[in-house]
C-alpha cells in the first residue's frame, strides 16, 4: 500500500490564493438586563453576538445557538472545500472577500477564468462562485453562481438565480451534490453567455432603456406617464431626484451607450454597474453596505426579467 497522500490536484491552486487578512472572530456573552430593583442580571436563555473587531452587538440568539463550526475562517475553508469537491478546473482561480466592518456579514467571491464568455473585442465575462454568510440574521449560508465582466469589474447578475444551496446553519460538504450543482451552474453560465450575445444585437430606444432603469430604481412615475417626453420626465422631481435612476441613466448615456451601442447589453451593463459600484445611500450604515449590494442585485434581476429579451 502506498504511503503517498492522495491530495486533490486542484489543491495547489487554492494554496496559491492570497490570504484573507483581518478575518473577525465571532464571540458571545450572556444577555444582561436591569431588573426592577436596579440590579444587573443575566438571562441564561439568550446571548449576544459580537466580534473581536467591534464591541457592537450584531445579534441576539438563543443560548443553544452554536458557532464553533461557523467562524469566518471555517466559512472560508468550507467554501474552498466545496469548490474542490466539484472537481472543476481551477487554474488561475482568484478570490476576493468583502466583510462588513463589524463582522456581521461576509461575501466570498471566487473567479474561475477557465470558464469565460468572450463577446468579442476583448469583452470577456468570467464565471464566479459566491458564498454568503451572516451573523446578524440577514442571510443564511448561501452558495450562488455569478459572473464578472472584466472590462469594468461589474458583478453580472444571472436572470435565473442559481442557488447551489442554502442552509440555516453551516452544512457539511457532499462532494457529489457539489459536483452536480457546479456542473449545472456552469451550464447556466454558458446559457447566459448566449443570452448576452443576443442582447448585443437587440436595439433599444432611450425610452425603453429608461423604463428598465425605472424598474430597478422603483420609479413608477416613468411607467405611469407615457404621454410625457423624455425631456419632460427628466424635469420632474420624481425622476431627477431618484439617485439610483439618474446613476443608471448617466452610466448608460455617458459610458455604456457610446462604447457598446444602443442595445440591451449596454442597458444591462448600466444596471450591473449601478448594483456593483454606485455608492450606498447617505443614510446607509457602513455595516449594511453588503446588504445593499445584495438587494440591488435582486432589483437588477427583476428589472432584467421585465425589460430585456429572454
Amino acid at each position: 500500500m502506498s504511503n503517498v497522500l492522495n491530495l486533490n490536484p486542484n489543491q495547489k491552486y487554492i494554496d496559491q490564493l492570497e490570504p484573507i487578512t483581518d478575518l473577525p472572530t465571532i464571540m458571545s456573552s450572556p444577555v444582561e438586563y436591569v431588573d426592577h430593583n436596579g440590579h444587573i442580571q443575566q438571562d441564561p436563555s439568550r446571548k449576544v453576538i459580537y466580534t473581536d473587531k467591534s464591541s457592537k452587538v450584531i445579534n441576539v440568539v438563543k443560548d443553544k445557538y452554536k458557532f464553533d463550526n461557523n467562524q469566518p475562517t471555517q466559512i472560508v475553508g468550507l467554501s474552498e472545500a466545496t469548490i474542490l469537491a466539484s472537481g472543476v478546473p481551477l487554474d488561475g482561480i482568484s478570490r476576493t472577500a468583502q466583510i462588513a466592518p463589524d463582522g456581521s456579514k461576509m461575501i466570498l467571491q471566487y473567479t474561475l477564468p477557465e470558464f469565460t464568455v468572450d463577446l468579442g473585442n476583448g469583452d470577456e465575462t468570467r464565471f464566479q462562485i459566491l458564498f454568503y454568510n451572516s451573523y446578524d440574521g440577514s442571510w443564511s449560508f448561501t452558495v450562488r453562481a455569478g459572473a464578472i465582466r472584466m472590462a469594468c469589474l461589474n458583478g453580472q447578475v444571472s436572470v435565473d438565480d442559481i442557488s447551489m444551496f442554502k442552509a440555516k446553519h453551516t452544512p457539511s460538504i457532499n462532494p457529489d451534490h457539489a459536483r452536480r450543482k457546479m456542473v449545472l451552474a456552469i451550464q447556466q453560465f454558458r446559457a447566459e453567455g448566449e443570452r448576452w450575445a443576443r442582447w448585443k444585437e437587440q436595439s433599444v430606444t432611450n425610452r425603453e432603456a429608461l423604463r428598465t432603469f425605472a424598474d430597478a430604481a422603483g420609479c413608477k412615475f416613468v411607467h405611469e406617464n407615457n404621454d410625457m417626453t423624455l425631456m419632460e420626465l427628466f424635469q420632474h422631481k420624481n425622476v431627477y431626484s431618484n439617485r439610483s435612476l439618474m446613476y443608471m441613466w448617466n452610466q448608460y448615456t455617458n459610458h455604456e451607450q457610446p462604447k457598446l451601442g444602443s442595445n440591451e447589453w449596454a442597458v444591462y451593463n448600466a444596471l450591473t454597474h449601478w448594483s456593483t459600484h454606485a455608492p450606498a445611500g447617505r443614510k446607509t450604515d457602513e455595516n449594511n453596505v453588503l446588504g445593499t449590494l445584495v438587494r440591488r442585485q435582486d432589483k437588477v434581476r427583476n428589472a432584467v426579467a421585465l425589460g430585456l429579451a429572454a
